[in-house]
């Protein structure tokens, strides 16, 4: 659950939320943080071009962080572009018989200031 809005973020500033499941806080849930470092094509649901920057170790790829006690998170958002949040694996049960996983992904996008307002 979003504390701010999750599409009028700048460069620099920071995205704070809450991890939920079934109406209440996750604590300590494990939060991946991705840019997406690619263009998309809509038309053919894939990656397109060059990608935009060069992780220097595959590690900085995937960001990890946890909640806290009451399942609140804060990011940094150092780049401008789209950003994605998921939780995997906040609940895992069965149904059938089968493994089920609940999970949950959060798009958020981080503007430049000097592209997003006009300074008169």
């Amino acid at each position: 659950m979003p504390l701010n809005k999750p599409y009028a973020n700048w460069v620099g500033g920071t995205f704070t939320g809450v991890v939920m499941s079934n109406g209440e806080p996750v604590p300590n849930a494990e939060l991946d943080i991705e840019y997406l470092n690619f263009d998309v094509d809509m038309e053919t649901n894939a990656f397109v071009g060059e990608a935009k920057i060069v992780a220097p170790h595959p590690a900085f790829e995937t960001m990890t962080v946890l909640t806290n006690d009451q399942g609140e998170f804060t990011i940094g958002l150092p780049k401008a572009g789209w950003w994605g949040l998921a939780v995997p694996d906040v609940v895992e049960t069965e149904h059938e018989g089968k493994e089920l996983v609940q999970e949950a992904v959060l798009w958020i996008q981080a503007y430049h200031l000097s592209v997003s307002c006009i300074i008169k």
